[in-house]
């Protein structure tokens, strides 16, 4: 992939439908219709395989039999389906018609395209993709579009005003036919030129759900590196991607969001767990306390913090401690990128758990994380004061911020 491949390059650079759309606003009227058919008794992974093969849409509705290629969020082997085709990625809210001549394939945060004829593709550094992204306000190429009351206002500010750093390169601005704006940036490194070039996309949350107003200023870009042989085929290309997709899913406002995949940590959320050790705050006082913290990536691309998350109290020789609710997980922490602990830190969550009254003195006391991103290794931890040797040790949940 482009960004993997190419990641000096890219680490520098800040990071109307066609005819065969519609393909997943026809499977929800489908999807309703046909929801009292479906079997029972499938394992967890098939249901959810099911419904996200479901709500791409049928092969069953009438239309013109032109392939689909549906994104589903979870990760997999490259399958490429060669043009033309229609993409639907409800998950990032678009479905876009590629034309003939190229190769497309499903990626965890949207598609990847690649030319057929192997003399163009040798003058691409990479496939061209298509993803969804975030650009603060004063690059955002139209970050009016969420002040429709959608979003929360805090402060009389309703978009942040700083995110990300300056994109890098040559910045320029325009509009597609029927007034979609644009904002591209080119960055020239010897022989190759890297280009994002972004439309407006704004996040919409299903009804009921406070919707962050960092959400408002998702666009949807196109990123690719390409040679000066041809930058004229790919940038047209680019722009017929850019001027043609249509909005779905959670791209419309009030429309339903399909269901999201499992968060995966490095990809769709970044997690941080620690312990007031870790954090330099532990100082044998009344309570110890075990954090989480996950966020949403700039891909801004939904999921749900899934768990189990939780920690496991041992003694030196890893014996399980005595302890009320020792080896307690918490599951289905929250909806990224939707949560948001403070208006200031939109798109994260944080989860607490807290260890009280430890009254054993037998000896050091361990710990072992339990759950995403993976069972660690068991380390020393300070554990919390004795308060009251009437009362048992306890392990409990101490928040959920979301």
């Amino acid at each position: 992939m482009i960004e993997d491949r190419l990641k000096e390059t890219l680490d520098r650079v800040a990071g109307g439908g066609p005819d065969e759309a519609g393909a997943f606003d026809r499977f929800l009227r489908h999807r309703r219709a046909s929801r009292s058919r479906r079997l029972a008794g499938a394992t967890a992974l098939v249901l959810v395989a099911a419904l996200v093969s479901a709500v791409a849409a049928p092969r069953l509705l009438s239309d013109s039999g032109q392939p689909r290629l549906y994104v589903t969020g979870a990760a997999g082997p490259e399958r490429w389906m060669t043009a033309p085709l229609v993409a639907v990625a409800p998950l990032q809210g678009f479905e876009v018609k590629v034309p003939a001549g190229w190769e497309a394939s499903a990626t965890w945060k949207g598609i990847e395209l690649r030319p057929v004829s192997p003399d163009l593709r040798r003058h691409l550094g990479g496939p061209v993709q298509l993803v969804t992204g975030v650009l603060e306000e004063f690059y955002n190429p139209a970050p009016n579009a969420g002040k429709d009351g959608t979003y929360e206002d805090h402060g009389g500010e309703a978009l942040p005003r700083a995110l990300t750093r300056r994109p890098e390169g040559y910045q320029s601005r325009g509009s597609f036919p029927g007034d979609t704006s644009w904002f591209r940036t080119d960055l020239q490194a010897g022989p190759w030129r890297t280009t994002q070039w972004h439309i407006s996309w704004p996040y919409r949350c299903q009804p009921g759900v406070p919707c962050p107003a960092l959400l408002a200023l998702r666009t949807l870009k196109v990123v690719y590196q390409v040679d000066a042989d041809a930058a004229a085929e790919v940038d047209g290309l680019a722009g017929r991607l850019l001027g043609t997709a249509r909005p779905i899913a959670n791209a419309v406002k009030g429309q339903a969001h399909a269901p999201r995949p499992d968060c995966a940590d490095g990809r769709s959320m970044v997690l941080r767990r620690e312990t007031d050790d870790s954090l330099g705050s532990g100082s044998y006082g009344p309570v110890a306390y075990f954090w989480w913290w996950a966020r949403t990536t700039a891909n801004l691309v939904p999921c749900t913090v899934r768990g189990p998350l939780g920690v496991e109290l041992l003694s030196e020789s890893g014996r399980r401690l005595d302890v009320q609710g020792n080896g307690r997980t918490v599951t289905s922490v929250a909806e990224l990128p939707e949560a948001m602990t403070a208006p200031t830190e939109p798109g994260r969550t944080e989860l607490r758990l807290k260890w009280l009254n430890w009254c054993d003195f037998g000896g050091p006391t361990w710990m072992r994380w339990i759950g995403a991103p993976g069972p660690g290794t068991a380390f020393p931890v300070t554990a919390p004061r004795c308060v009251d040797r009437s009362k048992p040790s306890r392990l409990m949940l101490d928040h959920i911020l979301r």
